[in-house]
């Protein structure tokens, strides 16, 4: 996850970071644009000429203080048989929990990946 907040008190901005990430590979395809893993955040600002401002983006891993961060992204299918786009939401810093696909392009069904969220491994117990 990631967000923006002010520099000064450090509270948020509430200004909005779109993820977006890939982590497929195609080794058979050589040079094929954006294959292997990559991760881009990205903030657009318009501000008036000579604005300041001063904020500070803030990658936040498996927890937000005593709390599971959650984040949302757009995951890149460059590399995993087809282009396309699906739509991710991650607990923690643990992959997705769940992956949809709202246009169809892929898949017949709307959710195409889950993963369960803090369970134990068969036999772990």
């Amino acid at each position: 996850a990631a967000y923006a907040r002010n520099s000064t008190d450090l509270s948020p901005s509430g200004m909005h970071i779109q993820i977006s990430k890939n982590w497929h590979s195609k080794e058979e395809w050589p040079g094929l644009p954006y294959d292997g893993k990559w991760y881009s955040a990205v903030l657009m600002l318009e501000l008036p000429p000579e604005s300041k401002l001063s904020f500070e983006v803030v990658l936040v891993y498996q927890f937000f203080g005593a709390l599971h961060s959650v984040s949302h992204a757009q995951l890149s299918l460059i590399g995993w048989g087809q282009n396309g786009l699906w739509e991710e939401v991650g607990l923690g810093s643990r992959g997705e929990a769940i992956c949809y696909e709202a246009d169809g392009q892929h898949r017949r069904g709307l959710v195409t990946d889950t993963r369960p969220f803090l369970v134990c491994g068969m036999g772990s117990a």
